[in-house]
């Protein structure tokens, strides 16, 4: 990218960061995290701390600067979760997976229910994942949706691991005791 390329990307991200500030601001932003990101973009970009928004600032960059900038101004666009802005991109990105799950796997499941589901997955890790090889999907689907709650179906499953450890069980023995403890049908 030569500079002036950077220059105009740099104009665009700024533009859409400040958007989003705007949009925080008027929520009456007051989050922490997202409190500490703007600090640091501030720092990056040298606008002043007193400033509610992100400055170009490109003059008297030099080529790397201003990619670093660049770099942390889509980083900050990419990330954020917490302003209205960033909510509505995220459950937009969230609801095309949901209907992505549902036609690549003929599942009937409510978005809030995958939802659920997903954040379960994500929060077991690589052990229980490789233990159940991979297929526990329907079981904490059906599970959710007979109404346990998360933490439940996390702890059946790691209790499910640490009590089958070492004793030379397949994955359908793990699927079948996780199956008679969720006290669920699939």
């Amino acid at each position: 990218m030569t500079v002036k390329e950077l220059h105009e990307a740099i104009r665009q991200q700024t533009q859409e960061v400040n958007k989003r500030l705007i949009e925080y601001y008027e929520a009456g932003g007051t989050d922490k995290l997202v409190n500490k990101e703007i600090d640091y973009l501030k720092s990056v970009t040298g606008t002043s701390g007193r400033s509610s928004y992100i400055s170009m600032r490109t003059h008297r960059k030099k080529k790397a600067e201003l990619e670093l900038q660049l770099s942390e101004l889509r980083y900050f666009n990419e990330w954020d979760i917490f302003t209205p802005r960033g909510q509505a991109e995220r459950t937009r990105r969230e609801q095309q997976a949901w209907r992505a799950y549902k036609r690549n796997s003929g599942s009937r499941l409510q978005f809030d229910t995958w939802r659920k589901m997903v954040t379960i997955m994500g929060t077991i890790g690589k052990d229980i994942f490789n233990q159940f090889g991979g297929s526990y999907s329907n079981v904490i689907e059906e599970a959710v949706r007979k109404g346990r709650k998360p933490g439940e179906i996390i702890n059946t499953l790691k209790d499910v691991v640490k009590d089958n450890e070492g004793k030379g069980k397949s994955t359908t023995d793990y699927m079948d005791d996780l199956i008679s403890r969720l006290d669920i049908k699939v």
